[in-house]
């Protein structure tokens, strides 16, 4: 029976969202690390490799902790949700995988092996991560077919959803409440750090190719729940 698990990105810890600044410290070391595209078909996974079982049950605690090791290491070039759209894989000859198109299509024993190994752009990360954690990243790419490939909430709104969760109350207490703003003060903030005007580390990765309806739509959104919420 497969796991649900409810919108892995709505709720972010404190340590996640730090975890997230660390992975985007580690920019310049995937931009000159080389162009393979990482989960291609050619990689050739040994059968005994692919034939492994994940030792770590597939639960919410092993998601979660595969949801902070892939904000910490993969996040920046596969995206927030897997996409193979990431800042640096955007810059990249070869694109990234798509992971929410391979979740539930490799076995389990195949995506370890792929993140242990690594190739080209990707590093080996058992120089980096002990087999438990390799194997919660597993369960977290696994999870990534049962939720969030079906949101229906618009790609701009899942990218603010990584801090700010589909409710606004945002994860960091020094961050805005976005609910208690209006749509135009929502607006000015996300055109203020797409243009560079306001100087902040993550914003400014997160906001610089929203275009001009992205920015209307979220601030339409997260404006609007103040409203909901006072009814």
């Amino acid at each position: 029976m497969v796991l649900k698990i409810i919108r892995p990105f709505i709720k972010i810890s404190r340590l996640h969202v730090r975890l997230v600044l660390i992975g985007f410290l580690s920019l310049p070391f995937a931009l000159f690390a080389g162009g393979d595209v990482t989960f291609s078909e050619s990689w050739q996974v040994p059968e005994e490799a692919q034939a492994r079982n994940n030792p770590i049950r597939y639960d919410v605690a092993s998601v979660e902790e595969g949801k902070l090791l892939f904000a910490q290491h993969c996040l920046q070039c596969h995206g927030y949700w897997g996409e193979g759209n990431g800042i640096v894989g955007l810059t990249m000859d070869g694109r990234p995988a798509n992971l929410l198109r391979l979740a539930g299509k490799q076995s389990p024993g195949a995506f370890a092996w792929k993140i242990a190994q690594g190739r080209g752009a990707m590093p080996a990360y058992r120089n980096s991560l002990s087999e438990d954690e390799i194997w919660h990243l597993v369960n977290f790419v696994e999870s990534l077919e049962n939720e969030i490939g079906s949101a229906d909430e618009p790609i701009v709104i899942r990218r603010c959803a990584l801090c700010h969760g589909l409710t606004g109350e945002s994860v960091y207490e020094t961050w805005p409440n976005l609910p208690s703003m209006t749509e135009m003060e929502i607006v000015a903030k996300l055109r203020a750090h797409r243009s560079g005007a306001v100087v902040d580390s993550t914003m400014g990765k997160v906001s610089f190719d929203l275009s001009d309806d992205e920015i209307k739509e979220a601030a339409r959104y997260y404006s609007s729940l103040k409203r909901t919420q006072d009814h």
